[in-house]
């Protein structure tokens, strides 16, 4: 990822007013309120560039109006915007129009593509009128819908020819999501079916179709009756699986993931779940799943499965610049199928005027269980922070466990040795702990979510075998949440939660590279790296605890930029969340999003509301690739 932290005129030396030895947060009573206040201010930004597609009136901004259209009688704002997109006046209104009989009769096409797609929507007692006033400067097309009331779905039935064996369930109503007493709608008839034949391709019919769909629309009590009728066709079960494609890839490692037996009852979800599991390797460019249309001898469906692999290494380079912390670079080369069976190994190296680092991780797939991985990590790190210096290596084996899509754990053995120095004490550090990890994400995109949620837990026990004060216990919790307001699906409200603590000893017997900071891109925009947490003697010397809380706005105003407008605020703190709700630090800011193929280009810059003289500088600028959070 290549990243760019900019930030604002240097300005005085740190730590003049304060006493030294004294460990103490720098801001105890922020003031919240201009918090609240400048993100209000962010949000109103954000109202006033609404889109006003609900509006009656359809103007066309900065370019010339060679007539108006006007459409009343319709107050759902998403139904409004499909018929202006269904509508010829609409799109050609920046044009000049050659006769007032062409505008007449594009007009009247548009009246009747408004009433079959009104009608789609359940509306069948609808009318539009359709009025055209050359007088008016410019000429001026209106459109009046009268819709009437919405007709209700009053009965579902399936049928089958011929018939399927006895005891052989049909789905309900239900099950197809078309429910007796809600509104009719076309799209939901057509998604009926769809659910309809895969619940039979998930029953064993594999050949299963809908040959006749009957909708008959009653006005006297304003319903609508459907009749499906079905020919299942015969049924299936799983026959032998081929494997084409592969050159490097152990065709083992492909059939230890079918989620079937041969001799099965088919099921076209377990499909699905396959080519899930094949995607998750990594390893392959496309990969598809083929049932045979032809039958076998006892009724065997054979199944093909066709892949292409990716290419096995792959290399990657990244530069970045950050005020506060250097020039750097980043390097890494991995393999994706070292030794044939989806082995993966990868090395990562950071050089920085902060930091100097290198691991090497190596993955091994089908750990003893088909969902069981085995991680084994090496890495040196010398970091030089404005808050310490700490120069250590450090190991790690962990084994991780998926146990349905999008839901991870682990658990593992780490060793580290350090050497850290802060306020010119250098201790050493010989740590063993057991680290833990669980992780849930349904969010749909890794680096622009707009929906779904991420939830990460990580405990670790740590011992110290150098010092007998220096056992100590580390946990995380972070939470995401990512919402598309229906009312408005351009804009997205995303919010985080973090926690941290640290028990078992003093904070003086902790390293000072494992304490809690906050402050940064990735924590609270509009304050330095690692700059907001306890001081002594003017440098943040971390903490036990940490709280930090995150709201954004991000409106798409089309497919390549975007603006959000955000809110962060929290701090880490010397005890357990000591003063947590008087103590936060807020930061505030406005940011613009270019979206490429590869996931938004970020710019944002930050505001500190609570800005600490001769700590603090006027505003923070943040570049990087991804969403913040």
């Amino acid at each position: 990822m290549f990243a760019v932290i900019l930030s604002s005129a240097c300005q005085g030396g740190r730590g003049s007013g304060l006493a030294a030895g004294a460990a103490r947060v720098m801001c105890r009573r922020p003031v919240a309120a201009a918090g609240a206040a400048g993100f209000l201010g962010l949000l109103l930004v954000l109202v006033l560039l609404r889109p006003t597609s609900g509006r009656c009136a359809i103007p066309a901004p900065e370019s010339q109006t060679y007539y108006t259209v006007t459409i009343t009688g319709i107050e759902d704002r998403g139904l409004k915007a499909e018929l202006e997109s269904l509508s010829e006046v609409v799109r050609f209104r920046e044009r000049p129009f050659p006769s007032a009989f062409i505008l007449r009769r594009r007009a009247a096409e548009d009246g009747r593509r408004f009433t079959a797609l009104l009608k789609s929507y359940g509306y069948f007692q609808v009318g539009v009128e359709v009025s055209l006033d050359m007088q008016a400067v410019p000429p001026a097309v209106q459109f009046l819908i009268t819709p009437g009331p919405v007709f209700k779905l009053k009965t579902v039935r399936i049928e089958v020819a011929p018939p399927l064996p006895e005891g052989q369930p049909l789905p309900t109503p239900g099950e197809i999501c078309l429910v007796p007493g809600t509104a009719y709608a076309a799209k939901d008839i057509l998604a009926a079916e769809a659910l309809l034949t895969a619940h039979m391709g998930g029953q064993g019919y594999p050949f299963c179709r809908v040959t006749a769909r009957d909708v008959v629309a009653d006005h006297a009590d304003r319903s609508v009756s459907v009749v499906f009728v079905m020919d299942a066709g015969p049924a299936a079960r799983f026959g032998p699986t081929t494997v084409t494609g592969l050159k490097t890839v152990s065709e083992d490692l492909i059939r230890r993931r079918i989620p079937w037996r041969e001799g099965e009852r088919y099921n076209a979800g377990l499909l699905g779940t396959f080519r899930e599991r094949l995607q998750a390797l990594g390893l392959f460019a496309t990969v598809r799943i083929v049932p045979s249309p032809d039958m076998e001898a006892a009724e065997r469906l054979p199944v093909e499965v066709r892949v292409v692999e990716r290419r096995p290494r792959h290399i990657g380079f990244g530069l970045g610049y950050q005020t506060d912390e250097g020039l750097g670079g980043t390097f890494k080369w991995g393999h994706r199928n070292l030794l044939g069976q989806g082995e993966r190994l990868d090395f990562d190296g950071t050089v920085s005027s902060y930091t100097n680092s290198a691991e090497a991780t190596f993955r091994k797939p089908d750990f003893y269980h088909t969902n069981q991985w085995l991680r084994l990590n090496l890495g040196f790190g010398d970091d030089t922070p404005e808050a310490y210096t700490s120069r250590s290596l450090k190991a790690l084996a962990m084994v991780e466990r998926d146990l349905k899509p999008g839901l991870r754990t682990g658990i593992g053995l780490g060793w580290r040795d350090a050497r850290v120095e802060q306020l010119g004490q250098e201790e050493r550090y010989r740590l063993l702990s057991l680290p833990a990890f669980g992780e849930w994400d349904t969010s749909d995109d890794p680096l622009d979510p707009m929906r779904g949620h991420r939830l990460g837990l990580q405990v670790a026990p740590f011992v110290d075998t150098l010092n007998d004060d220096g056992n100590f216990f580390k946990a995380g919790l972070r939470a995401t949440r990512y919402q598309v307001l229906p009312f408005w699906p351009k804009l997205v409200v995303a919010g985080r939660v973090a926690l941290g603590v640290l028990t078992g000893t003093d904070l003086k017997n902790i390293p000072a590279d494992e304490r809690f900071y906050a402050g940064g891109g990735g924590s609270i925009r509009g304050y330095a790296y690692q700059s907001v947490a306890p001081y002594v003697q003017g440098v943040p010397v971390g903490g036990r605890s940490l709280a930090e809380v995150a709201l954004e706005l991000r409106l798409k105003l089309n497919g390549r930029f975007g603006l959000i407008g955000f809110l962060d605020g929290g701090n880490a703190y010397e005890g357990l969340f000591q003063d947590a709700g008087q103590g936060f630090v807020w930061g505030t800011g406005l940011g613009f999003r270019y979206f490429t193929p590869v996931g938004p280009l970020r710019l944002d810059v930050g505001l500190p509301l609570n800005r600490r003289q001769d700590i603090d500088k006027a505003f923070q600028l943040y570049i990087s690739l991804g969403q913040a959070f």
